[in-house]
């Protein structure tokens, strides 16, 4: 289950909630950056902790490469690997204008 977030109301920046809007048109879904949280309190992470080798579910930052980023001051930095036979649908890296786009249609 993904989390709430209350909506505000621009004149006195208050929750909805607080104003009896308590339906859901006062609030609003947080989006992909609820997905860690939502994670934890849902039970989901130790549920996937426990199903899969812990190494499979975390990842360390390489120091090589966040200093790579810093000296260079890239605004961005991506992993990617071929495509394989099975990738059959959009995510395909293309330059377009000078610039590397996802081409979810490709």
């Amino acid at each position: 289950m993904q989390s709430q977030c209350p909506r505000l109301v621009v004149d006195d920046i208050l929750p909805f909630p607080s104003k009896g809007q308590t339906g859901k048109d006062g609030w609003y879904p947080p989006g992909h950056g609820d997905v860690f949280p939502s994670s934890v309190n849902g039970g989901k992470l130790d549920a996937l902790l426990s199903k899969f080798h812990t190494r499979t579910l975390s990842a360390v930052v390489d120091l090589k490469i966040l200093n790579h980023l810093i000296q260079h001051k890239n605004e961005y930095c991506m992993e990617v690997i071929p495509k394989t036979l099975a990738d059959v649908k959009g995510g395909t890296l293309v330059s377009y204008e000078g610039r590397v786009q996802a081409c979810n249609s490709c």
